[in-house]
Formats: structure tokens, sequence, C-alpha cells
């Protein structure tokens, strides 16, 4: 049996002698069977549209599967995806009744649909990741080649606005030395006061000639450089686009190393099973006793008939609620009998006989350890 703290139920001692809970307990009792799923049927259907997380248990299998039946119709009148919604965990011992079949909400079944649905994904993300590994080296090869086509590619901006510079100083200067007699004399007198006259302009002009000679020289060199290396920077687009979608599919998946883990995450019997599902039903038995409820919790924990619980089966059960627990039964069935049915001196008086027996077992339980 799988051993849970009480604390996740009643945080101390005291808070059961005081009648405080870390879950709100409700406790319904009804004569007829019936009546008692009709109440449930609604608590169930009321969590489900409130996104609430349910189980709901009892002590045997028929039972429970009849509940489920009763679920099943009212979830169909309601609109409900039942068949997304809930689960039966592990067998199923009524298959159904009438137009209501229970078959696709067997664990097993959802089990094989949930790890083929997982093992097609983890083969799309496997081959993506394949994929992703081969496109890996020449995307960074030509990420790589595309910084060094972006420092050759300033340097050829540069050398060519140089060029630009030179050339149009040069073609200043030779319209200069080309109009210097027409120029007015106090205008030419001012221009050789600053060192401008046709013999310097000349020298200047000579000067300009070799600067552009040494700077076109330098980019018919830098030519094939930047040839090759767009030659090297380039990838196909649909290559890049290919990259980025495998990128993008990865980051939604919460990042590379989750991928992986993902592709190598063996399959079985684990929470993910659950996963979507509003309801959960089980026998007090299997929750109780099997590991795949050890790190679950739900928003409302259901025990139906309650009276046929064994109280080592309820801790566990009870302990997985997170807000609400709803005990349900018959108050024939209960030794509670000086109480009137529904009146809050009878619902007390439950409520600390289940708290009571809880806590004595307990006490039992760690004076044998």
């Amino acid at each position: 049996m799988v051993e849970r703290p009480i604390g996740q139920l009643f945080s101390d001692e005291a808070s059961l002698t005081n009648g405080e809970t870390s879950a709100d307990v409700q406790i319904i009792d009804m004569p007829h069977a019936a009546a008692r799923r009709e109440r449930v049927t609604e608590i169930v259907l009321e969590g489900l549209r409130g996104r609430k997380r349910i189980l709901l248990t009892s002590a045997h299998n028929r039972d429970l599967d009849e509940s489920l039946i009763a679920i099943v119709r009212a979830m169909r009148m309601e609109g409900l995806s039942y068949s997304t919604l809930v689960t039966r965990y592990p067998v199923l011992v009524l298959e159904g009744k009438g137009t209501t079949d229970l078959r696709e909400l067997a664990f097993e079944q959802q089990l094989r649909i949930n790890v083929g649905k997982v093992q097609a994904e983890q083969a799309t993300l496997r081959s993506a990741y394949h994929r992703y590994q081969k496109l890996s080296p020449s995307m960074a090869f030509a990420q790589e080649k595309a910084q060094d086509l972006e420092e050759v590619e300033a340097l050829e901006d540069r050398l060519l606005r140089e060029i630009d510079k030179l050339e149009r100083k040069d073609t200043d200067l030779r319209i200069r030395v080309e109009t210097y007699a027409d120029i007015p004399l106090w205008q030419r007198l001012s221009m050789q006061v600053g060192g401008k006259n046709p013999p310097t302009m000349d020298k200047m002009r000579l000067w300009c000639a070799e600067q552009l000679e040494a700077l076109q020289q330098e980019l018919i060199t830098l030519r094939p450089r930047l040839s090759k290396a767009r030659q090297e920077a380039y990838l196909a687009p649909e290559i890049w686009q290919e990259y980025e979608h495998i990128k993008e599919t990865f980051e939604a998946r919460g990042g590379l190393e989750n991928v992986r883990s993902l592709i190598a995450q063996d399959q079985g019997e684990s929470d993910h099973c659950f996963e979507g599902r509003g309801l959960v039903a089980a026998t007090a038995g299997c929750v109780a006793s099997h590991d795949l409820f050890n790190e679950l919790s739900f928003d409302i924990v259901i025990v139906d008939d309650i009276d046929a619980v064994p109280l080592p089966l309820l801790i566990p059960v009870t302990c997985l609620a997170r807000k609400k627990i709803v005990l349900v039964g018959d108050q024939s069935d209960s030794p509670i009998t000086t109480a009137t049915e529904g009146s809050a001196e009878y619902s007390r008086a439950r409520i600390a006989r289940v708290r009571t027996s809880i806590l004595e077992t307990v006490r039992t339980h760690a004076a044998v350890s």
C-alpha cells in the first residue's frame, strides 16, 4: 500500500479536534443508490464545468461503473465530450448500458491511444532533430561566413566612399585649373594666398590620381575575396526557412534539451496518461495501491459508498484532495443513528467519526512502526 502523509488532509492533531481541514468535507447521506448517483453526477458536472480535476472512487468496480454510466449519460445531454474528459482506471466491469458505451473510457485503451500519439510525436521530433543535426554544421558555417562577408562588404564600402571622395576632389581641382584665367583678379590673389594656384593644384591632382590608383587596386584585390565570401555565406532560402521552422518547433516544446528528453522518454504508466482528463474513476484499492497515483492530486475527491471503504484505503484516497472531499453513503449502513438525516448534528457526527477513525488508524500505524 502506498503511504501518504495525513497532513495533506488534516494539518495536525489539533485541527482534527477543532474540526479544521485543508480541504472542505461534504457529507451526502441518501438511502437510495439512484438518488446518490444523481447527486454525485450533479457534483461531477459542476466540477467539470468549472475545469476542476475530479477523482471518483468507490469500494467496488460495479458500483463505480454504474455511477459512470449515469455521469456519461448526463455529459452527453450537456454536450460534454466524455471520451476525452473521463478515464476509468484500470479496467471496466460494465461496458455500458443501452446506447451508453464505456469501453472508450477504459484506461488501457486510452493509454494505447495516448502512447500512440506520443510515439507519433516522438517520431516527428526525432526526424526534426536528425534534420536539425544535419543542418546545424552548415548553418554554423554559413553564419560564420556571413560575419566574414559583413567585414569584407564594410571594407568595400569604405574603399568606394574614399574613391568617390577623391574623384569629386579631382574633378573640382580640374575645373578650377581650367577656369583659373577667367577668375577675377582679386579672387585669384585670394587663392594664391591660400596656396591654390595652377601649379599647386596640378600637384594636388597628381596626388589624388596616385591615391585613386592605390584604392582602386585595393578594391580589385578585394573583389575575389568578396565573391568567395558571398558564395560561402549563401544558403538557399528554403534551407533557412526549414532551419528556422525547426528551431521554432523546438522552442515551442521547451527548448532543445527538453526535445532530447521527449525523444528519449519511455512510454508507460505515467502522469501524462491522465493529462487533460477532468474525471478519473478508480476503486479505492487501486488508488491506494497503484504507484500511478503517487504524484497526483485532485480538486475534488468523491468517495461513494463510504461505509464500504476500509479506513486504511480511505486515508490515501482523501489525501489526494486539494479543495474538497465529498463522502457519499447511506446513514442506514452507519452506526450513527441518533442524529436526524441531513441535520447539522448528523453531518458533524459523521465527519467526526471519519476523522477520529482516520486519526486512530494513523496512531496505530505509528505505534506499530
